[in-house]
């Protein structure tokens, strides 16, 4: 049986087009399982990456503040869900054209059909490799 590559499209898509990264990436977190996001963050921050997290009420202030690079956004929250705050995201002028990848254990085809008009350019399936998810990161920032 061949081996599946982690940049399979039924695990891994963008609707950016990718070029090579150069400059440090700041990564905002947003996920209501802090236990998730420190562990996501920790890895993050091995690679270089200045990482800050929040939930999904208090991520609107810090984007204000401090326009991440990139947002990894859940979609099953409590409060408010992925593609609401996604949605949310898209109106502030700091996050406007910032990437988001959905970074979920939903099916891909879900995300796909709610997340693009919702504003969201990737995904990427939680549990999945953290190489998958860095290199997805290091090329949708590139594409920017």
């Amino acid at each position: 049986m061949p081996a599946v590559s982690p940049f399979s499209p039924s695990r891994v898509w963008s609707t950016r087009i990718f070029e090579p990264v150069g400059a440090p990436i700041s990564a905002l977190l947003i996920d209501d399982d802090e236990r998730i996001a420190q562990a996501l963050a920790a890895v993050l921050e091995v690679e270089g990456f200045d990482v800050r997290i929040a939930d999904c009420v208090h991520c609107f202030k810090i984007v204000e503040q401090w326009a991440p690079s990139v947002v990894l956004l859940d979609m099953e929250m409590p409060v408010m869900n992925g593609f609401r705050v996604a949605k949310e995201l898209r109106k502030l002028n700091h996050c406007v054209r910032t990437p988001i990848i959905a970074h979920t254990s939903l099916a891909e085809d879900d995300v796909r059909l709610q997340g693009i008009p919702a504003g969201i350019d990737a995904y990427c399936r939680k549990g999945d490799a953290p190489h998958a998810l860095i290199a997805l990161i290091k090329a949708i920032v590139a594409s920017g």
